[in-house]
């Protein structure tokens, strides 16, 4: 096997090597002997003997084979398989030290990066991207951080991806994180993952579940979530729709009063128990969150107020504007 068998084309050149040579080689010894005597050619030209030339000319073109063969990399004891791509997790690590703000060259360091960033999502279009590192850490840090600043004895459950564990290890490592936390693997689907995370949960009180691309939940709506859910056992941050709304039917659209919509942010805050009897249900694809879980369950949602900055970073636009509103 051969990690690159186009070189091995040039292996049919060897002859015409040899023939060039051996054409060269009589070219220039018959032009020296139009213009030089007959003994200064034999001295500048010798013949070698026949089983010299032959030995000469076999060592220069094994030589030349090995060559090719080396450049085509071979590869012993290697087979190869066909690997199809599903989607690509993408690791974006972004230093924001100071040394990234020189403004020797503009734009500096951090506005490049961040360009190059920016293309590379948009070149992904619809493959799963996980943007991991903002503002000097993991987004997943901050995260953790405001749930941590919120109450510093809090139990944080962590669901993550069994391929990413070890990652987010290292990840752990190299920025010293050092909050407590409980891994749980995740599952096929969001229902799942919380699922998962649920089997690892004892006992009665309030549980919060949050989107790790969420790092900049205020401590303000953390506190109205649990504050809220010891009453109403059930609640979700939302924020007003600024935007004028369309709704499709069929192949035309109509305006709708957007005063009758909310968006849903996280943390969605839960009675421990109210939220594992939910999850017994099976799972349907109108589960788009927690709440729909719950509600799907006959228990009523209770909404309190979010942050607007509080947005999800699912794509390079929002990274722009977690960015600005971090610094």
């Amino acid at each position: 096997m051969f990690e690159k068998p186009f070189y091995l084309l040039f292996l049919w050149l060897i002859p015409i090597f040899a023939v060039l040579i051996r054409w060269a080689f009589k070219r220039k010894r018959a032009a020296a002997e139009r213009f030089l005597e007959q003994n200064m050619v034999e001295r500048l030209f010798p013949r070698p003997s026949r089983s010299r030339a032959v030995f000469r000319g076999s060592v220069l073109l094994i030589a030349m084979a090995f060559l090719f063969l080396a450049v085509g990399g071979p590869r012993f004891g290697v087979s190869f398989e066909e690997v199809r791509r599903s989607g690509s997790d993408v690791f974006v690590l972004l230093d924001v030290s100071r040394s990234m703000l020189a403004e020797d060259v503009p734009p500096n360091r951090l506005q490049r990066a961040k360009s190059d960033i920016e293309d590379l999502l948009n070149r992904l279009g619809g493959d799963r991207v996980g943007l991991i590192v903002f503002a000097g850490k993991p987004i997943l840090m901050h995260a953790i951080e405001a749930f941590t600043r919120y109450d510093a004895n809090i139990n944080i459950v962590l669901v993550l991806p069994e391929t990413q564990i070890s990652f987010w290890q290292d990840l752990c490592e190299k920025y010293a994180f050092s909050q407590r936390y409980t891994i749980a693997k995740g599952g096929e689907t969001r229902f799942h993952s919380v699922k998962n995370g649920l089997a690892l949960i004892d006992g009665e009180g309030l549980l919060a579940i949050h989107d790790g691309v969420r790092p900049l939940v205020s401590r303000e709506t953390i506190e109205r979530c649990f504050v809220a859910a010891a009453e109403h056992r059930a609640v979700v941050p939302v924020v007003d729709c600024v935007d004028s709304i369309r709704q499709i039917v069929g192949t035309e659209s109509i305006a709708v009063e957007r005063t009758a919509f909310k968006l849903v942010q996280t943390p969605q805050v839960f009675d421990v128990r109210l939220l594992k009897n939910a999850y017994e249900q099976t799972f349907s694809p109108a589960f788009t969150d927690d709440a729909s879980v719950v509600e799907s369950f006959g228990s009523k949602i209770h909404l309190v107020e979010g942050n607007r900055e509080n947005i999800k970073i699912t794509t390079s636009f929002d990274l722009k504007m977690a960015d600005c509103l971090a610094f």
